[in-house]
């Protein structure tokens, strides 16, 4: 068994330009200046026994915007997509000629963009695999990425619903499988 804990505070300045969107969704440029904090932990940790082994993963994240010199109505909101809580975990059965298993991704609700008021959900992707080694340099494998076909939205444009209802987004894939031969040499 392996374990790694992990504490953390960061600090760091920006001073960029980001593609944002307004109160009606139609996309503007917002100029950037501001400091961050965060503050939190990482753990992972990784046990075997037998055929079978699991390795987890979580961090758990405290931010907020410091600082803005061009905005300071967001001074000590959370930055927009920092949910506070990430994690993962890879269950795995490895037999002599066969290995199944999942990769299960997750995340806590975060906020769409910096003023906090619009909270894109969390979700939690399941994604089995299987594969089977029916010659020595022979893998067969299959692999259902988002098996529950979960909705999972990483981005939102907008800082809250804009009057036209739509505003532009970027999901996960939903389920996808996929099949694989590999011939090692």
């Amino acid at each position: 068994m392996t374990v790694f804990v992990t504490g953390f505070w960061a600090s760091t300045e920006e001073r960029n330009i980001q593609l944002g969107g307004d109160d009606q969704g139609n996309s503007v440029l917002l100029p950037i200046n501001r400091l961050y904090g965060a503050t939190g932990i990482e753990f992972e940790g990784n046990y075997s026994n037998g055929p079978f082994s699991i390795t987890v993963g979580a961090t758990y994240t405290d931010a907020t915007i410091d600082d803005d010199t061009l905005n300071p109505d967001v001074i000590g909101n959370t930055p927009r997509h920092i949910p506070d809580l990430t994690f993962f975990a890879r269950p795995a059965v490895d037999f002599d000629r066969i290995s199944l298993g999942a990769v299960v991704n997750g995340t806590t609700e975060s906020f769409t963009q910096d003023t906090n008021i619009l909270v894109q959900p969390g979700y939690t992707l399941v994604s089995p695999f299987v594969s089977y080694r029916p010659a020595d340099n022979v893998t067969v494998g299959l692999n259902v990425f988002n098996v529950f076909d979960e909705l999972a939205v990483v981005q939102l444009q907008a800082a809250a619903i804009p009057a036209s209802g739509f505003t532009n987004a970027q999901v996960m894939n939903g389920r996808t499988v996929t099949a694989s031969i590999g011939f090692s040499f």
